[in-house]
């Protein structure tokens, strides 16, 4: 729907921002039919349209495919988490030292649940996807939740909730963060993994978008936004440029469903320096405007 441009057309609305509500942004680049925008208040980056949460919980639950499928897409993903894993986990646990129960969002098939419980941890998991959330139950022993974690009532609180490379995916970022909050015990550790973006991010500085099943991006100041409207305050920040996950011997380990790719990743894995040139190449021609940020967030003291 249009509103009156005052010359006798119409222009179209914009968008709300997802996270602020409010309709100041200018769009970035075009993308497999979708635009990106930028939202001037919170910095958000977001697609355009939008997809509806039903729309994107129904592409999620759907059983798609026969079961031969489904086992081959499930051990290459639990593949490249133990690939992300063996590079990121020690860098989440140090801040669960302390912890006795957590709660990860998005746990695919498990991996993580399997080291959490390991170090001693009452780990529980939530991954709307039946098929992974079945194999992160078999492997972890550990409740799985099929229900989106904003519709979660255990009536329990967890010292630690995890929303590691899920947050561009689950379309109600102000009902998630509200979620998260309920969830969270009083001196409990939000930790998040995720995109962070300049505002001039262009097209060409990502080598593959996946829209819309990304549907928004963190800001440089995004989550400062997060904190001063839902109550919490950064305990730690570290931003890792976009080229070392990007170009990560995590990455190329871990096997995907294209076989030629799979090939190449093997290749360049054999050559020397193969990667530190790839990082460097990027640095060079695009570095600087994206960033791999771990935040570690916990609730204000009322």
């Amino acid at each position: 729907m249009g509103i009156p441009s005052g010359r006798g057309g119409l222009v179209l609305a914009r968008p709300k921002c997802p996270l602020c509500g409010t309709q100041d942004s200018e769009k970035r680049f075009v993308e497999n039919g979708y635009g990106v925008l930028r939202c001037n208040r919170c910095e958000l980056l977001f697609i355009d349209p939008y997809p509806s949460e039903t729309e994107v919980r129904d592409s999620v639950t759907s059983e798609k495919g026969i079961a031969e499928d489904q086992t081959a897409a499930l051990q290459a993903r639990y593949a490249a988490e133990v690939a992300f894993f063996n590079e990121n986990f020690e860098a989440i646990f140090i801040h669960c030292v302390g912890a006795k129960s957590l709660l990860e969002v998005g746990c695919g098939t498990g991996r993580l649940l399997e080291l959490m419980r390991d170090a001693g941890l009452r780990a529980e998991g939530v991954e709307l996807d039946p098929w992974r959330a079945e194999a992160a139950r078999s492997r972890s022993g550990c409740t799985v939740h099929v229900a989106p974690v904003e519709e979660l009532h255990t009536g329990r609180k967890f010292d630690v909730i995890t929303l590691i490379n899920v947050l561009s995916h689950i379309p109600s970022l102000t009902d998630l963060i509200d979620a998260v909050k309920r969830l969270l015990s009083d001196r409990g550790k939000l930790i998040v993994i995720a995109g962070e973006m300049r505002g001039d991010v262009e097209r060409g500085d990502a080598l593959h978008w996946a829209l819309p099943i990304h549907m928004h991006f963190l800001g440089f100041s995004t989550i400062e936004h997060i904190c001063s409207q839902f109550g919490f305050r950064i305990l730690h920040r570290e931003r890792t440029p976009y080229s070392k996950s990007l170009f990560s011997e995590a990455r190329f380990k871990a096997p995907g469903r294209s076989r030629v790719r799979n090939l190449i990743k093997g290749l360049v894995l054999r050559l020397p320096f193969a990667l530190r040139l790839l990082r460097w190449n990027y640095d060079r021609k695009r570095g600087g405007r994206v960033y791999t940020s771990l935040v570690v967030l916990t609730k204000e003291e009322a």
